[in-house]
């Protein structure tokens, strides 16, 4: 349980730092190049051997980890993009409401058992993911004319999530990959490196962007660790052998009661009434999944 905490925080203050870059107007997708080459650096101090480009195709999970590395870079772009159109709330929910995605995938392709008690937790989580997404008459406005234009972007950063979670779920459980793998973890965050330099470097030659900025690397270096941790202490957690069905609920309602909870002491930001009804039910959904394990 506490690789599951440790991932709860860790993805939380993912969340906090794209608030933070997105209030100070730092270009987001400098900082993800230079966060996924951190990444990479950081999981070469924890492989054990070393990490040849033969060894590395020879792998089972090889090709998964290309793949996974192209919908990172693509994904995360996506976040901070549903960040900046529809705001920092629907940016988060929209990430983490993937956890329905894995429990339907938990429970059809590997027969784990749906209780009563699984199904309130999940309505809890889904009641409280609606009440974070609910806002003012003028915040409703102004977010459906945005999605009249922009309406694909939350919903590809969805699927994208859901779809991560569930080829994690998937590598896990089938052995693939050997649970908290270094390698794995590594190969992973390398290959969106490798993504995010060929886009800057196609970017640049577009002349659509320009030189790295001195706040923009030490950006990139601070969420760079902490999003290693994000991703390598989820693989931990799985270790554990809880229920794909349990787990992934628990880390997205967890993530997003603390990271909303932190916003609101961080940030002065103010929540409505029913934001404050949807924290209780992420709790409640915490505690009702837990008891499920």
């Amino acid at each position: 349980m506490d690789f599951l905490i440790l991932a709860i925080i860790t993805n939380a203050l993912v969340l906090l730092l794209f608030k933070y870059y997105s209030r100070r107007k730092w270009n987001l997708f400098k900082i993800i190049m230079v966060n996924y080459a951190v990444c990479f650096l950081v999981g070469q101090l924890f492989v054990h051997e070393p990490l040849t480009l033969t060894d590395l195709m020879q792998k089972p999970w090889a090709l998964p980890a290309l793949g996974l590395g192209a919908i990172f870079i693509i994904g995360f772009n996506l976040l901070a993009l549903t960040v900046r159109y529809f705001g920092v709330t629907v940016g988060t929910l929209m990430q983490r409401m993937s956890f329905v995605s894995t429990v339907l995938f938990s429970i059809v392709w590997y027969g784990e058992t749906m209780t009563g008690w699984k199904v309130i937790g999940i309505v809890c989580g889904l009641a409280a993911l609606w009440l974070f997404i609910v806002q003012d008459e003028k915040q409703l406005a102004t977010l459906s004319a945005q999605a009249r234009k922009y309406w694909w972007i939350p919903l590809t950063t969805f699927l994208l999530s859901a779809l991560i979670e569930v080829v994690l779920l998937y590598l896990d459980r089938s052995h693939i990959v050997r649970p908290a793998d270094e390698a794995f973890v590594t190969a992973l965050f390398g290959s969106a490196a490798l993504f995010a330099a060929l886009s800057y470097l196609f970017l640049r030659l577009q002349q659509k962007i320009f030189s790295l900025q001195w706040y923009e690397i030490v950006g990139g270096i601070v969420l760079g660790v902490i999003n290693y941790f994000s991703i390598y202490y989820i693989l931990r957690a799985l270790q554990t052998k809880i229920p794909g069905s349990v787990l992934f609920p628990i880390l997205n309602t967890g993530i997003i009661a603390l990271a909303t909870t932190a916003g609101v002491w961080l940030f002065r930001e103010q929540l409505q009434r029913r934001q404050k009804w949807g924290i209780a039910l992420a709790i409640a959904a915490l505690w009702i999944l837990q008891t499920q394990r």
